[in-house]
């Protein structure tokens, strides 16, 4: 057999070809991924999903512009403000869910405040509370909650800090509460008075996400430990997200994440070090990539939602995936910007978009597809 050789410029030419099909076929296989999709069709009561939770008994939970919606996979059960009845929730747009140790599901809500709702009794209780020099209160938006080992239950607003609310140990419902915001004269203040989300992570640490960075709260001094996250680069335009720290999670097998305007930051609460991992949005269209929501599936990898699309991460390999909705394909993400994320009990991964719904993604359904596929093909 006469070997075959390749001039220097061939052997380039098919260099970037083989590249080029390498780099297809890693998209195309991103894209492989199917999902299904839940809208105002099926009983939603408005297709822009702010949050995403399972509670403890497997309902899901979905915060809309309009109303509150649980699902038991089959049909939407809707809680919606009625202003003659103060038992119901007190405002329509939700920001955000949260279900606490006892299994009260707290609601945060847009210029509606906070609300706990008891299933026992179907009673949304108003939980009243007010900003230091602020008369009617209860007209911020609430971006996160969380609860601490003692059982209070924190509050991130956009405006007006952070909240401590205290339930009464005789009636739960009777709360106390304690303000922390920004100070200018005080360094170990709260870094902004804009606050994103609140992370416990598993040694019962309160790490806050700001506008103005990272903060690590002390319960024995009632202080706050800034981070700086600078990762902004220098060829992107200046925003309002270039120090903001806008999603923290703690994967399984202990990495600390923090999400930004340009990529996850793998962050070291030891030393404070970090790293970045940029995203595709880290230059080019700069705060479309600003992550808000992450979640992590059954395989270790990380799902992230972004005002651009949908991003999975890798950490094993540290390489991105991305989701945009193709019109041409029905089992394609519905809607490109993504505004929430879960991953319930059974591994299925559930994603919220600013429009057009739910979608979610259930990889034992995707595998058995597949599996169907090749055994057909061989038959």
């Amino acid at each position: 057999m006469t070997p075959i050789f390749l001039h220097i410029s061939e052997f380039k030419v098919v260099k970037s070809i083989l590249l080029l099909m390498i780099l297809l076929f890693a998209q195309n296989f991103a894209q492989d991924v199917n999902f299904k999709h839940l809208t105002s069709d099926n009983g939603l009561s408005q297709n822009y999903i702010s949050s995403i939770l399972q509670d403890k008994k497997g309902f899901m939970w979905f915060g809309t512009k309009d109303g509150l919606n649980r699902y038991d996979g089959y049909s939407f059960i809707v809680y919606q403000h009625d202003p003659f009845d103060t038992t119901t929730i007190s405002a329509n747009y939700i920001t955000t869910l949260f279900e606490d140790s006892r299994g009260y599901i707290w609601v945060g809500t847009l210029n509606g405040g906070l609300n706990c709702y008891d299933r026992n009794t179907e009673i949304f209780h108003h939980i009243h509370y007010r900003s230091i020099g602020v008369e009617n209160f209860n007209t911020n938006e609430i971006k996160s909650i969380a609860e601490d080992k003692t059982g209070n239950i924190w509050i991130a607003t956009r405006n007006d800090g952070l909240f401590k609310i205290l339930p009464n140990h005789k009636n739960y419902f009777a709360f106390t509460y304690k303000q922390y915001k920004h100070e200018e004269d005080n360094s170990k203040s709260l870094s902004s008075n804009n606050t994103t989300t609140l992370f416990f992570d598993s040694k019962a640490i309160l790490w806050v996400g700001t506008e103005n960075g990272l903060n690590k709260f002390d319960f024995n001094s009632g202080s706050f430990t800034h981070f700086k996250i600078q990762v902004k680069n220098f060829k992107a335009s200046s925003s309002q997200y270039d120090k903001s720290v806008s999603a923290i999670y703690e994967s399984k097998n202990g990495v600390f994440w923090i999400g930004t305007a340009s990529g996850l930051v793998k962050f070291e609460r030891g030393s404070g070090s970090y790293k970045l991992f940029p995203h595709e949005f880290e230059i080019n269209r700069y705060g479309w990539g600003n992550i808000i929501a992450i979640t992590e599936d059954h395989r270790g990898k990380l799902w992230l939602a972004t005002p651009g699309e949908l991003m999975r991460f890798d950490p094993s390999i540290s390489s991105y995936d991305y989701f945009k909705n193709d019109p041409f394909n029905p089992k394609s993400i519905s809607f490109s910007s993504i505004s929430s994320l879960c991953t319930d009990k059974t591994g299925i991964v559930w994603v919220g978009t600013a429009g057009m719904g739910i979608n979610f993604y259930d990889p034992k359904a995707n595998r058995f597809s597949t599996l169907l596929k090749k055994k057909e093909t061989a038959s």
